[in-house]
């Protein structure tokens, strides 16, 4: 038995993990802190992630920088 707590997936079972739901969360880390974000998204069927974010928001600071 393994009693490792982290799964790897490849790119495929990824999307299809993804294609199942609308709400995620978004981590960020540097070197001071670690940021989580809950977003909605769309996977399209291309296999893109989107998400909106608004300007000046926390989300569209961290593009930015």
């Amino acid at each position: 038995m393994d009693d490792n707590p982290i799964n790897e997936f490849d790119e495929a079972r990824c999307l299809q993990l993804l294609a199942t739901g609308s709400l995620g969360r978004l981590f960020f880390n540097d070197t001071a802190t670690t940021e989580i974000y809950t977003i909605n998204y769309v996977l399209s069927r291309e296999g893109k992630l989107y998400f909106r974010t608004a300007e000046g928001g926390k989300l569209s600071e961290l593009s930015v920088h």
